[in-house]
């Protein structure tokens, strides 16, 4: 059973609707996830917990419970580097945990957790075929990235300074299509420790530095969900399709 998890009820509206057979139920006081079928296939979409720390639990606890080959994450993200615009839809190629730092206790680099790789690399054949399926249904503001992703939630570029950022926001070693969130990081730690495939498609919602919020970027990211709906939904059936799904590289 593929997994779906989003932050907000919003993210995962467009699957709500489309799902077929659903069976609610609760996780914590916030958390939702329900089960259906989607293009013949059996998937769970859950949303309703923020923050890595609590992506994290909520994510190994659905991987148990549906022994699920495959995690997507969806939801919004704010843009660090102006490559982003609002309204464009990110694949995250890989993920860096922006308040990691064990430097100065243990033998890791910065961002990086004990027996994990620095950055949190995505499935390959995932990005890959979600850059191939936005051309296909010609929605051509799919742009790969990186994903900075803390439990903090960054409103400027100096509060990131820990990551060694240079004057050209270069975050350790990148500079180009860089975006953050609150819970991607927590899903990736659970897909790594159980060597299940995963991805994370965000929706830019803000650029941070310039507005907390603003009704009518809001507004406009809202109107790109359904491009999302669409990749994912088409994602899914090709991998139901495709006897084939890469593990974790």
């Amino acid at each position: 059973m593929i997994l779906v998890i989003g932050t907000s009820h919003d993210d995962i509206l467009y699957f709500e609707s489309k799902l077929r057979n659903k069976v609610y139920e609760k996780f914590m006081d916030s958390g939702v996830y329900f089960t259906g079928s989607i293009v013949g296939q059996s998937i769970c979409v859950a949303y309703g917990l923020n923050t890595n720390y609590l992506s994290s639990v909520f994510t190994t606890f659905l991987l148990n419970k549906f022994n699920a080959p495959v995690v997507i994450n969806v939801g919004m993200a704010r843009a660090f580097t102006n490559d982003f615009k609002i309204g464009d839809v990110m694949v995250a190629r890989d993920v860096c945990l922006g308040d990691v730092n064990l430097v100065n206790c243990t033998r890791v680099k910065l961002a990086q957790l004990p027996t994990m790789p620095q950055m949190l690399i995505s499935d390959i054949y995932l990005v890959n075929l979600l850059n191939s399926i936005g051309g296909t249904l010609f929605i051509n503001n799919v742009k790969s990235g990186t994903l900075i992703s803390s439990s903090n939630y960054y409103t400027s570029i100096d509060e990131l300074i820990n990551l060694k950022i240079t004057d050209g926001k270069e975050v350790l070693g990148k500079d180009r299509f860089i975006a953050l969130d609150n819970e991607a990081g927590g899903i990736a730690v659970a897909c790594y420790a159980f060597s299940v495939p995963f991805v994370s498609i965000k929706i830019i919602q803000y650029d941070i530095g310039k507005e907390n919020y603003s009704k009518e970027n809001f507004i406009k990211a809202l109107k790109s969900y359904p491009d999302i709906g669409k990749l994912v939904t088409s994602l899914i059936a090709e991998i139901s399709s495709n006897v084939t799904v890469t593990v974790r590289t």
